[in-house]
């Protein structure tokens, strides 16, 4: 199977975290793509050209290591004839990376995800990928939580999952990632109450600026969680708006589209239909099939009460 997933999959973790250190001249980061996954072709050429010339002005530029590696595994599995030769580059940039700065947690994932994933005659490492887990459990271990996860999901191993999630809970019952991870376990098992308390502890617990994503998250997680839960309605309302307004635009997090239209979902519940008939209005999203489908549910339930209420008023 991992051989199959050759470095297709290599950045889905390490993608999950944004680099903790400013970028260095050259290339700052806000203006890489936030759709990264989804370049290939002639716009990946570019950034590596942009990243080249980033490193060749500050060879100590940890970030540009790090997204060129990303960038040359990207165009590895994209391209099986060129993967031998792109492969080891990037393994090299993902080792720079980490020895300019070694307590990245981003740059600690993205070496181990290419460790895991990556066959042996293209660096991959299983054995060494274990060591890295046994090391970082004792000096970073919201990083290995995140590493074990993520190797544990592509086996699609749940009660592997479970066990983990619920132990390093236990262990680490204020951590961010806990409790958001324990959010959408409870989520998952249609336990709403305790969903909506993790997913506002982990909230509470977000409060550095490595954890923006998962603050992000759980603040959205409120929200929808208060739709699949009907619970905690006003809430879950108030968090969706808060996350329309100020959420930053990052392709791992759900669209506004998809916080409007949960939004809308809750304010039916709410019985505020112009409201939610707005928010039809206001927010498109024309790609996802799942959003589609709901869109067309929650907009015949707005058109059905406005019918309705029109009949009325005119008795």
């Amino acid at each position: 199977m991992k051989k199959a997933l050759f470095l297709s999959g290599v950045m889905v973790m390490a993608g999950c975290l944004m680099s903790a250190h400013g970028a260095s001249p050259g290339i700052p980061l806000e203006t890489l793509p936030a759709s990264f996954n989804t370049l290939d072709g002639k716009a990946l050429d570019t950034l590596e050209d942009q990243l080249d010339s980033a490193i060749d002005a500050s060879p100590i530029n940890a970030d540009a290591y790090y997204w060129r590696a990303r960038v040359l595994s990207r165009k590895a599995s994209q391209n099986w004839l060129k993967a031998p030769f792109l492969a080891p580059k990037a393994k090299q940039d993902f080792e720079q990376a980490l020895a300019l700065a070694p307590e990245n947690p981003t740059f600690r994932l993205g070496l181990f995800m290419y460790l895991i994933n990556a066959p042996a005659i293209a660096g991959g490492d299983e054995s060494r990928a274990r060591g890295l887990l046994t090391s970082w459990w004792l000096s970073q271990p919201m990083t290995a939580f995140r590493a074990q996860l993520a190797w544990l999901r592509q086996d699609n191993d749940d009660d592997a999952i479970q066990q983990l999630i619920r132990a390093t809970f236990d262990a680490y019952p204020k951590a961010c990632e806990t409790n958001l991870e324990l959010g959408f376990l409870q989520q998952r098992h249609e336990n709403f109450v305790a969903a909506h308390q993790a997913f506002t502890d982990a909230k509470r617990y977000c409060n550095n600026s490595n954890q923006r994503f998962e603050l992000w998250q759980a603040t959205y997680q409120t929200g929808r969680n208060a739709v699949l839960g009907k619970q905690a309605v006003e809430e879950g309302a108030s968090a969706l708006r808060h996350y329309i307004v100020h959420a930053p635009q990052d392709s791992r997090l759900p669209s506004k589209a998809w916080a409007a239209l949960r939004l809308a979902q809750l304010q039916l519940q709410l019985r505020h239909v112009r409201q939610a008939q707005q928010l039809l209005i206001e927010y498109q999203e024309t790609r996802d099939e799942q959003w589609k489908a709901i869109h067309a549910s929650v907009q015949q339930q707005v058109d059905s009460l406005v019918s309705n209420a029109q009949r009325v008023s005119e008795e």
